[in-house]
C-alpha cells in the first residue's frame, strides 16, 4: 500500500503528483515504486525530530535516486551511497553515536562505479550503522536494465563485496519493517536491502511497469484521476509520528580554529609546499579534535601520512577511489560533524568533478587537496601533471582557491580553509622551493602580495630608540620610524644599486626591539625578511603564485642588473581574485601586466587575470601558460618550466620584449 506516504503528502504537503503536473516535473513513475520504502522508513524505521531536521542525532537518508531528504542535494546517479558512507563512519568512529544512515538507490545507478566504490569501502571499515536499499524497478529512461527483475544477482553482487544482504517485495509494507528491524540488529556489516518494485505502482491507465512513462509528466486530468484513486485507499486517520533519536551525539565546536603556534620556517628555508601542508594539517589536528584527513593511496606522496602519524584515528584511507573518496569527505562534514581535507594528485581530481560539483551547488564546507600540479612535477611524467584543476575549480560557485608560492603561505593557507565556508581547494606543488615569507606575516582570503625578496646578508644597526611596529625605509639609507635604528641592508642574491633608491616597507620583526631572538654581532645582524616594493621605477608588473613567483623573483634579479625594474605580485588566492591591488600595480607600471602560471592557458589565472582589468582600457596583459599544443613528457622541473614557455628566462624576455612594444 502507499497508505502512509500518500496521508503524509495530502496532509503536510501539496500532492506530489499534482505538483508534478502543474511543473511538469519528468518522474512520477519512479516516485510510485519507491512509496512503500519511504513510508516505512519514515513513520516506522527512522529516529529523528520532524520540527528540528538538522538535530545531530536524527537519522540520516539520502534519496540518491534523484533528490535529497535535507543534506544534499546529489545530482546525477551514483552519489549518494558514498556521501551515506561518509555520514555512516562519522558515526561511528568520531560522534561514536546510535543515529543510523539510510540510502536509497535505483537499480540504474548500480551501473555507476562510484556506487562500487563505496559498496567496497563501507564493507571494509564495517559501517554496520548503514543500510543501502536498491529500489529495483526494472525500468530506466528509454527501456529496461540488464538485469530487469533478476534481483537475486543484485542480491549476490551485494554480498560479494561483504554485505549483509536482504531480498524483499519492496509493495509489501509487513515484510519491509522486518527486514529494517533486522537490519537493526547486524553487528560488523553494512546492509543492502534489494526491493522488487514496479515503476506506476498503482497508477492506472497502463502507467504500472510501462517503458513509455518515464520522463513524462502526468496529465492533469490523469494526475486528478490517481489523486483520488489513491486517496480511497486510506484506510485509517491516525497521525504518523516517527520515533525519538537517541541523544548520545557529542557537542561540537568547529568555528575560528587557530594557529597555536606560528610557523616555524625561516625565510630562505627550502620547503615543497606540499610537505608543507601535511605538517600544517597535522598542528591543525592539534588544534582541533574534529580535524579529518581523507586520501587516495597517495599519503606518501601528498604528506598527509603525517597527519596520519599524528592522529591515526581521524586518518580515513580511501584507496584509489577518488569519486568515494570526494563523497565520503563531503558525508564527514555534514551538519557541521567535521572539518574534512581530502587528498590527493590535482590530476586525479578531475575523476571526481562531479562529486566535487554537487558539493560546491549545497556549499558544503570541505577542502580539497591538490598536489603534483603543472609541468614542474617533472621527471612524474605528463599523467600526473595538473594543468586543468584551476579552471575546474574556478567554475565552481562558492568556490575558494589558495595557491600558496612557499611553507609559510601553505600553513595559512591550511588554517584559512579550515574556518572558510564552502569547499576550498589547495594547490600545491612537488618540487622544494624557497620560503619567501616570515612567520608573522598576515594572509587573507583574497588578498593578494606584492613581494621581493628580503636581506639575508648583514645590516648594519645604530640603536637610538625604543619600538616599533613596521619599519619605512629606503634600501640605501633605512630608517626605523617607531624606534629609530638606522638600517643599512643588502638584498638578498647580492647587492642592488637604484638611483634614486627604491622606497620598501620592512616587517617589525627586523626590528631587534621586538624580536628578542635577534643576535646583535658588533654592527651586524644576520637576518632575512620579507620585503614589500613600492618602487617608482617599477616598468611592469608581473603576477604570479606558486612554483612562478620564484621564477619571477629569479627574472627580477637578472632584470635588475640591466637596470630594469619589475613589481611582482604573488596572488595566494587565485578566486576571489584581489583585484584591486592588481589594478591599482599595473596603474602604476604603466598599465603593463605579465601573467606566468605553471597551467594551461585556458581557464587558469591569467584569464582570471584578464577579467578582472577588462573594464581597464588602459591596461595589456600577456600570458605566459603551458601551451595546449604542446604535449607534457618527463624531464627536470627546470628543464620543463624553460620548454614550456614559464620559466625565469622567458619572464625576463617577456618583460623586454613588452618594454620594447
Amino acid at each position: 500500500m502507499i497508505v502512509y506516504n500518500v496521508k503524509f503528502a495530502c496532509d503536510k504537503y501539496p500532492n506530489p503528483t499534482d505538483l508534478q503536473a502543474q511543473r511538469k516535473s519528468h518522474h512520477p513513475t519512479s516516485c510510485s515504486s519507491s512509496a512503500e520504502i519511504m513510508s516505512v522508513l519514515f513513520f516506522y524505521t527512522m529516529r529523528y525530530k520532524q520540527w528540528d531536521l538538522e538535530n545531530p542525532n536524527n537519522d540520516r537518508f539520502i534519496l540518491s535516486k534523484r533528490l535529497s531528504f535535507v543534506d544534499v542535494a546529489t545530482g546525477w546517479l551514483g552519489q549518494g551511497l558514498g556521501v551515506c558512507c561518509g555520514m555512516a563512519y562519522t558515526g561511528k568512529y568520531f560522534d561514536r553515536a546510535s543515529y543510523r544512515v539510510f540510502c536509497l538507490l535505483g537499480e540504474g545507478e548500480a551501473s555507476e562505479g562510484s556506487v562500487w566504490e563505496a559498496l567496497a569501502f563501507a564493507s571494509y571499515y564495517s559501517l554496520d550503522n548503514l543500510v543501502a536499499i536498491f529500489d529495483v524497478n526494472r525500468l530506466g529512461h528509454g527501456s529496461s536494465f540488464p538485469l530487469e527483475h533478476y534481483i537475486e544477482i543484485y542480491q549476490k553482487r551485494c554480498k560479494a563485496f561483504g554485505w549483509n544482504t536482504y531480498v524483499v517485495d519492496g509493495r509489501d509494507v509487513e515484510a519491509l519493517c522486518h527486514v529494517f528491524w533486522q537490519a537493526a540488529h547486524v553487528k560488523g556489516k553494512p546492509t543492502a536491502v534489494v526491493a522488487k518494485t514496479f515503476k506506476g505502482r498503482g497508477m492506472p491507465n497502463s502507467a504500472e511497469d510501462a517503458e513509455s512513462w518515464h520522463g513524462k509528466p502526468m496529465p492533469q486530468g490523469q494526475a486528478d484521476a490517481i489523486i483520488t484513486l489513491i486517496g480511497s485507499q486510506i484506510q485509517t486517520n491516525r497521525s504518523l509520528t516517527p520515533k525519538h533519536p537517541i541523544e548520545d551525539s557529542p557537542q561540537v565546536n568547529i568555528e575560528n580554529i587557530k594557529m597555536t603556534t606560528l610557523p616555524a620556517y625561516e625565510v630562505g628555508d627550502m620547503m615543497a609546499t606540499r610537505k608543507a601542508c601535511g605538517m600544517a594539517l597535522a598542528k591543525l589536528g592539534y588544534a582541533n579534535d574534529r580535524v579529518v584527513v581523507l586520501d587516495s593511496d597517495t599519503k606518501s606522496f601528498t604528506f598527509s601520512n603525517i597527519f596520519k602519524k599524528e592522529h591515526p584515528e581521524r586518518f580515513i584511507e580511501c584507496f584509489v577511489a577518488e569519486q568515494n573518496m570526494v563523497s565520503v569527505a563531503l558525508g564527514c562534514a555534514m551538519r557541521g560533524r567535521t572539518v574534512a581535507f581530502a587528498s590527493t594528485f590535482a590530476a586525479y581530481l578531475s575523476r571526481a568533478y562531479d562529486q566535487i560539483r554537487v558539493g560546491a551547488i549545497c556549499g558544503i564546507n570541505i577542502c580539497l587537496i591538490g598536489s603534483h600540479c603543472g609541468v614542474s612535477v617533472g621527471e612524474d611524467g605528463p599523467t600526473q601533471m595538473a594543468l586543468e584543476d584551476l579552471a575546474m575549480f574556478r567554475a565552481l560557485p562558492n568556490c575558494t582557491i589558495f595557491y600558496p608560492s612557499d611553507a609559510v603561505s601553505t600553513e595559512y593557507a591550511v588554517f584559512l580553509a579550515a574556518n572558510a565556508k564552502g569547499l576550498c581547494y589547495i594547490r600545491t606543488s612537488q618540487q622544494e622551493t624557497e620560503v619567501l615569507y616570515g612567520p608573522q606575516e598576515i594572509f587573507k582570503i583574497g588578498q593578494a602580495k606584492c613581494t621581493r625578496e628580503g636581506s639575508a646578508g648583514n645590516v648594519h644597526l645604530a640603536p637610538e630608540g625604543p619600538g616599533c611596529c613596521r619599519v619605512k625605509a629606503l634600501y640605501s639609507g633605512q630608517l626605523c620610524l617607531g624606534c629609530e635604528w638606522l638600517l643599512m641592508a643588502t638584498l638578498l642574491k647580492g647587492v642592488v644599486e637604484c638611483s634614486p633608491p627604491c622606497e620598501v616597507q620592512v616587517l617589525c620583526a627586523l626590528c631587534p626591539c621586538l624580536n628578542p631572538k635577534l643576535h646583535l654581532g658588533g654592527d651586524h645582524l644576520s637576518h632575512s625578511c620579507m620585503v614589500i616594493r613600492y618602487s617608482d621605477k617599477d616598468k611592469v608588473t608581473v603576477i604570479g603564485a606558486g612554483v612562478t613567483v620564484h621564477e619571477a623573483l629569479m627574472a627580477a634579479d637578472e632584470l635588475c642588473r640591466q637596470d630594469i625594474s619589475i613589481r611582482i605580485i604573488d596572488l595566494f588566492t587565485i578566486k576571489p581574485l584581489d583585484a584591486a591591488t592588481i589594478i591599482c600595480n599595473a596603474k602604476a607600471t604603466g598599465g603593463r601586466i605579465i601573467t606566468v602560471e605553471d597551467h594551461y592557458m585556458e581557464g587558469g589565472l591569467g584569464e582570471a587575470v584578464c577579467a578582472a582589468v577588462s573594464s581597464e582600457p588602459d591596461i595589456v596583459v600577456h600570458q605566459l601558460a603551458a601551451p595546449v599544443m604542446v604535449a607534457p613528457r618527463c624531464g627536470h622541473p627546470s628543464e620543463m618550466l624553460s620548454m614550456f614557455g614559464i620559466s625565469s628566462r622567458q619572464i625576463s624576455e617577456a618583460v623586454k620584449h613588452m618594454l620594447a612594444q
